[in-house]
């Protein structure tokens, strides 16, 4: 029995090995495609042109470096947005350990798509939208068509971009905070520092939050880098004039002309040195920080202007969830219209008409979504489940061992790998070398991407609940005469079903909001849900982008509600158990 064992877990260890190079290999060489496409070389079957002309025709222009300057404050802006909200909630939700109506919140944010976001934002401010309709009808102020003066989407500052983007990524840090104070207290702390006379929110910025930033840290630097690279909700709420850098390279990468491919890879290497400029900064800004806080807490002001952070976040909370019921109304509104004029409040009459149209064109794209997503999901989860294992479970031999006590580090740099490259310096990488080797772009191809960035989320939202598994039921089993394996699938993965059922439907919404992978590695032959989002906010009929917004939505919730109905039916059936004992 040892020496099946011993085998078999030899095989897993080549296993892991395989699918490590899986996940690493592709960023290696996507990095590797983008300074040899910089430099002129269009495939592997080509030399080198050693022309840099097009390089030097763009650094020359203005353009360029003010959409360097745009992606640098869009992700700065971003970022802050997201952590001040995280923080802020955090700050006043710990006060009386009432989560569940962030988590709500959150939750609502998280389930939808970037595009389908950014459609509800433009929609909320725009000069037309529901909003200004009512103030014009309440105040009774006399327009006969929407006012520009106002206009609050696409401007030139991108302000409503960045802030948008940011309160879009609050839920990725949002969770993951609320999951570790699940599973610590700092109620000895606070108590100790309450004796001594400090405010609840003076506790919590100086001694609680440092605490707090050293988990979020990593996830931070993925928002900054996501923020910096991301292109869809660029492409409907940033401006044109400039546009951030990434819109800039789509723009040259989609140009038939190899020259303007060439500048399309040289910003995209350009966009890495951005990113590690910005990096470079917010070491700084963590160092200043920390010695701002340091000399707070030894000045031993008991201070009470912290208090300011409820109020404000109070505000907030109720501003975002005002702005999501509005944009949702007059999304679903807009959805049945029949004929609506500027500036009434509703429209003349109802009509299913722009539903039929919309669910008569959309069963390929419907199918798409859920095949791609489902397909994608089960592989991300099966893949976690295999490195889980590996690192906590198999035990051969005394160097393995010692591999082991450092895999959890490891893995997490590995994985988090994806999620640090810009995306879309990535994808330019994986098409060069597609096509340099002569394969075609296919939805396999488009699964794998999809794999790619969906592992990092599943399993840091997974690593934990099974690293603390009480490992003693295996060992039960195991001493019964059970065969390990056996016990694996029948007591730990049973016990961890609605962690693995979760992580399934998190990463299937993840899926789900994969715009430019689906677009750029399935050569735009691809349609979902989502590359059909964005083509009718581009330029489409308003009635029908409402209509693929709601229903994009409605799956989304359908996911959400269902993955719920698994965790409480599972709770339920353990507490009858308990009951009947």
């Amino acid at each position: 029995m040892n020496s099946i064992l011993k085998k078999l877990s030899l095989t897993y260890q080549w296993c892991l090995l395989g699918i490590t190079l899986c996940l690493i290999i592709p960023l290696l060489i996507a990095l590797l495609a983008i300074i040899l496409g910089a430099f002129g070389i269009p495939s592997f079957n080509q030399v080198a042109s050693g022309n840099l002309i097009a390089v030097s025709e763009l650094i020359v222009q203005d353009r360029f470096w003010q959409s360097t300057w745009q992606t640098i404050k869009t992700g700065i802006l971003s970022t802050f947005t997201a952590f001040l909200l995280c923080m802020f909630f955090v700050v006043t939700s710990h006060a009386k350990r009432r989560f569940w109506p962030i988590n709500i919140l959150a939750g609502l944010i998280f389930i939808m798509p970037h595009a389908m976001f950014a459609i509800l934002v433009h929609t909320v401010l725009s000069p037309a939208g529901l909003f200004a309709k009512t103030v014009i009808n309440i105040f009774q102020i006399q327009v006969s068509l929407p006012s520009s003066e106002f206009l609050l989407v696409n401007d030139s500052a991108s302000l409503t971009y960045s802030i948008a983007l940011g309160i879009k990524e609050f839920p990725f840090l949002w969770f993951i905070v609320v999951g570790y104070l699940y599973t610590h207290s700092f109620e000895q702390q606070i108590k100790s520092a309450m004796t001594l006379g400090y405010p609840h929110n003076t506790i919590m910025v100086r001694m609680i939050l440092p605490q707090l930033y050293k988990v979020i840290r990593l996830p931070l630097i993925c928002v900054l880098i996501y923020s910096m690279s991301h292109v869809e909700m660029a492409q409907l709420l940033g401006p044109s004039n400039p546009e951030p850098i990434a819109l800039f390279m789509l723009e040259a990468f989609n140009e038939p002309s190899i020259l303007k491919r060439q500048q399309a890879f040289f910003m995209a290497i350009w966009l890495l040195v951005l990113v590690l400029v910005v990096l470079i900064v917010l070491k700084f800004a963590e160092r200043l920080s920390a010695m701002l806080i340091r000399s707070q807490v030894t000045q031993g002001k008991r201070t009470h202007y912290y208090c300011f952070i409820s109020y404000v976040s109070h505000a907030i909370y109720w501003f975002l969830l005002i702005l999501f019921v509005i944009g949702l109304v007059e999304l679903c509104i807009l959805s049945i219209a029949k004929y609506w004029t500027f500036p009434e409040v509703l429209p003349e009459g109802i009509t299913l008409q722009h539903w039929h149209m919309v669910l008569a064109t959309s069963a390929k794209p419907i199918v798409n979504t859920l095949g791609m997503g489902v397909v994608s999901a089960m592989i991300s989860v099966c893949i976690v489940l295999m490195f889980l294992a590996g690192m906590f479970d198999m035990t051969v031999n005394r160097a393995f061992r010692m591999v082991q006590q450092k895999a959890p580090h490891i893995m997490s740099t590995i994985l988090t790998l994806p999620l640090v490259l810009p995306v879309i310096g990535f994808l330019f990488g994986i098409i060069w070398f597609i096509r340099g080797v002569g394969l075609t772009l296919s939805m396999p191809m488009v699964i794998a991407v999809h794999c790619i960035y969906i592992i990092p989320y599943a399993y840091f939202t997974m690593a934990r609940s099974y690293q603390i598994f009480d490992n003693r039921y295996i060992h039960v089993a195991s001493s019964l005469g059970i065969h390990p394996i056996k016990s694996y699938f029948k007591f730990k993965i049973r016990m961890l079903s609605p962690v693995i059922a979760l992580v399934f439907f998190f990463s299937l919404l993840i899926s789900f909001s994969q715009y430019l992978p689906t677009l750029l590695i399935g050569a735009g032959h691809i349609e979902t849900l989502t590359t059909q989002t964005v083509i009718l906010a581009q330029g489409g009929s308003k009635r029908l982008l409402a209509v693929t917004v709601m229903l994009q939505f409605l799956i989304s919730i359908s996911i959400l509600l269902l993955s719920c109905l698994v965790i409480y039916r599972y709770h339920s059936k353990r507490l009858v158990l308990n009951r009947s004992d």
